[in-house]
């Protein structure tokens, strides 16, 4: 009987131990599930059956706020642990949980799950399309690019300028033809997002649809449509470029003539030639694109220019002389340091790599008491005697040293 007692109590310890023991075992989970997502990082420790099933218990026992935490946690998981829970969240009925699920599939980047995300881009939440978009941007897989177009064709009230950057790194046909027609989209944002993604992609056959742009009373889209053009780099851009000189804003002038310099024209120097000789068109700027040219066939204009009030045009003739490179133009432009010289023409003097003409320079900061040491973070940035500016300046401000 003694031992039927015995055998009762130790039956009834071991309930009522397990029974308390599991109090604060349930606390603790609550607590790791509301604390944060790195209060999941002890699966991780967790054999692999272990782990998906732990993760997969934990997720269905939780709120809504609780399965975004563990969602975001899985990035720092191995795929083979989470994709179990991910693909459940794709089916969750919050459109947060399925966005955060879109960008664990970025995150471990597993050509595998690309279908996955193919399938979000027809999901009820525009949020979760414009996530799942975004994600496969990176796999660049050809397999999304028709869902892709059919998701930019669909009025579904989707903005077109996010879906629109996603195009830019796929490899397909259809999607530069795509991006000229959304050029004539009513819809700012997404006219913008075509010519920027135009200027990474560089299709000759944009030409056309991007220089009646040029005239988009816009400034930002004018100046990167001016961009794109010059990126794209045909020549049959450059009539609509040259009538854009005659504007009023400084910036845009500048900013076409960046571009004009780089351009396969051969018929150029003439152009600025014969615009010089034209009414409307800001002569600095004009003489700055024949500088730009290096013609030799633009001495007489420049020395006329030297002989001008105006610094603008004088400065536009001496860059010309220091990248034509000719040593019998050096009287010239030592005449001109001393009779209209300032800080900056001193300073293309110094480092142009022209002995002669760094001696002038020097004298010059002698004679005005300037030390020039304390300039000398500005090297690097000024011309090179005979040599024309490098194309890989040119930049989105404006850099005209």
């Amino acid at each position: 009987m003694n031992l039927r007692f015995l055998l009762f109590v130790l039956v009834c310890s071991t309930i009522l131990a397990s029974s308390v023991l599991s109090q604060p075992l349930k606390k603790q989970a609550k607590r790791k599930v509301s604390k944060g997502y790195a209060e999941y990082a002890w699966i991780k420790n967790l054999p692999d059956s272990l782990a998906i099933d732990t993760l997969t218990k934990i997720y269905n026992d939780t709120n809504t706020q609780s399965r975004i935490m563990i969602i975001e946690a899985l990035r720092s998981f191995d795929r083979k642990v989470g994709i179990q829970v991910v693909r459940t969240a794709l089916r969750d009925s919050s459109q947060r949980v399925r966005s955060d699920a879109c960008w664990d599939i970025d995150a471990w980047h597993d050509t595998s799950d690309v279908p996955l995300l193919i399938s979000k881009l027809k999901d009820e939440s525009r949020d979760v399309r414009y996530v799942a978009s975004h994600a496969l941007r990176r796999f660049a897989d050809p397999r999304a690019v028709t869902p892709l177009l059919e998701l930019l064709d669909k009025k579904n009230g989707d903005a077109v300028s996010p879906l629109v950057y996603d195009l830019e790194p796929y490899n397909d046909d259809r999607i530069n033809p795509k991006l000229i027609d959304i050029l004539n989209s009513q819809e700012y944002e997404a006219r913008y997002a075509a010519v920027t993604v135009l200027d990474q992609r560089r299709d000759t056959l944009a030409v056309p649809a991007l220089t009646q742009m040029l005239n988009d009373t816009n400034i930002w889209l004018q100046h990167q449509v001016i961009s794109t053009l010059g990126q794209i780099g045909d020549s049959r851009a450059v009539p609509a470029l040259l009538d854009l000189l005659a504007v009023p804003d400084t910036k845009t002038r500048y900013y076409v003539m960046d571009v004009l310099r780089d351009l396969p024209d051969s018929t150029l120097i003439q152009r600025f030639l014969t615009l010089s000789k034209k009414s409307g068109y800001p002569r600095e700027v004009v003489l700055m694109g024949i500088a730009e040219c290096g013609s030799k066939e633009a001495d007489s204009v420049f020395t006329i220019a030297l002989k001008q009030k105006k610094y603008s045009t004088i400065a536009a003739g001496y860059r010309y002389y220091i990248r034509k490179g000719d040593s019998s133009d050096i009287p010239i432009l030592k005449k001109v340091l001393q009779t209209n010289g300032n800080f900056m023409m001193a300073m293309d003097y110094y480092y142009s790599g022209q002995d002669e003409l760094k001696q002038a320079a020097d004298k010059w900061y002698k004679l005005i008491g300037v030390d020039k040491q304390d300039y000398d973070a500005f090297m690097g940035m000024h011309l090179q005697w005979g040599q024309p500016r490098k194309k890989e300046l040119r930049t989105h401000q404006y850099n005209w040293r």
